[in-house]
């Protein structure tokens, strides 16, 4: 009896630990991966000091580990650094032009998440030109990562036709999948078109 409770005494902080995230030895292989120029491998280990997943969270730490993915020109690590400059968060400035540029490269390399804030400052002007057909395009980008209110917004600059060709067979189609998306702006605005005809 006395060694079955001494086993479970044991076995249950090991238990504990077997999915608490990654062990030190992949840690260090990642860190090494990192340093040889494999930028994604960068921004993942940025995320896990961001987030605390197996180590201490360390805001500056994944700063710099999202800057040196970036630099590398990784889609993810440019896209959320970009989003910090965007919004001034973990101790950054907010600095629209710089988080402009890092959006829009991490958009067009396909990080879905950088494509909406990117094609907003682009609909509203600002630190970048005014450019409705840019945004639409980025918007359109972010709507087909599963974005409802990027859908919304796309559509609504095709159905407006300010700066862009208007198209309602087009604004339609984006307030369609924004709806089937759940975003409620976007069924509204399905709505208002087909009450209008």
């Amino acid at each position: 009896m006395l060694r079955s409770l001494l086993a479970l005494l044991v076995l249950l902080p090991l238990a504990a630990c077997s999915g608490a995230g990654p062990v030190p030895d992949e840690l260090q292989t990642m860190q090494r991966q990192c340093a040889d120029g494999q930028w994604r491998v960068c921004g993942q280990l940025a995320i896990r000091f961001e987030t605390g997943d197996g180590v201490t969270v360390q805001s500056r730490r994944a700063l710099d580990l999202y800057a040196q993915g970036c630099g590398g020109r990784d889609p993810e690590s440019c896209g959320r650094l970009g989003q910090k400059y965007h919004d001034g968060s973990d101790g950054l400035p907010v600095d629209l032009a710089l988080a402009a540029t890092m959006l829009y490269d991490a958009c067009v390399g396909e990080y879905g998440a950088a494509c909406a804030p990117v094609a907003r400052l682009y609909e509203a002007g600002g630190p970048v030109v005014r450019e409705a057909v840019k945004a639409a395009r980025l918007y359109e980008a972010a709507c087909k990562a599963l974005d409802g209110r990027a859908c919304a917004d796309a559509a609504a600059l095709h159905e407006a036709g300010e700066g862009i060709a208007q198209s309602d067979v087009r604004a339609a189609a984006l307030y369609r999948q924004s709806c089937q998306l759940n975003w409620g702006a976007g069924c509204a605005g399905l709505a208002a078109m087909l009450e209008r005809g």
